[in-house]
């Protein structure tokens, strides 16, 4: 390879811009035709190059073995039962996270500087937000998780007891409607 390759740069380099190139163009052309040395200067062998490529195939593809087990077989859940990673409850899922981060700026905003007392499209907005929280609560206790051996619980009564003991009481407080009840209240200032 060294030789061939020692060759290549010294015809380049002997070769002044006013010649002519065709001696160059020749020996690149034998060169590059030659399959010995398209294969010498190659970094790596066919079958690494096959087995890059396969790999990167199956990341991309999602094969078995890098799925979890539970979203390579749908399993077969009850009519009202959603499953956890399902396109509808993703989407769900970034929505309920932009009101969240909504409802984390505003409400100490709003605290702080008393801005809403008086101003109803505010009041409707928030109750809005706050609705959807609710239905939130109740699509949760709808949505199939994901149990200590990896298999996907779809049992209703499984569901709601999950659901109660992990994250339902921090669901219920962030839906209450505390702007409702602070527009009802006569605070003398």
């Amino acid at each position: 390879m060294q030789p061939l390759l020692f060759q290549l740069r010294q015809a380049y380099h002997s070769f002044s811009p006013g010649i002519c190139w065709t001696k160059f163009a020749r020996l690149t052309r034998a060169l590059t035709n030659s399959r010995s040395v398209l294969q010498q200067l190659t970094p790596m062998n066919k079958a690494e190059v096959v087995h890059k490529h396969s790999r990167l195939a199956e990341v991309l593809q999602l094969g078995s073995d890098i799925l979890p087990q539970y979203k390579q077989e749908a399993p077969k859940t009850p009519p009202h039962i959603i499953l956890h990673y399902c396109a509808f409850k993703t989407t769900w899922d970034w929505v309920i996270l932009i009101l969240t981060f909504y409802t984390a700026i505003m409400v100490p905003y709003n605290v702080s500087f008393k801005t809403k007392q008086n101003n109803i499209a505010w009041l409707v907005l928030d109750s809005v937000v706050d609705v959807i929280f609710l239905v939130d609560i109740v699509l949760n206790f709808h949505t199939t998780f994901v149990g200590p051996g990896g298999e996907v619980i779809s049992d209703p009564k499984l569901i709601r007891m999950n659901y109660l003991k992990t994250w339902f009481v921090i669901d219920l407080l962030s839906c209450l409607p505390y702007d409702i009840i602070n527009a009802f209240e006569n605070v003398d200032e």
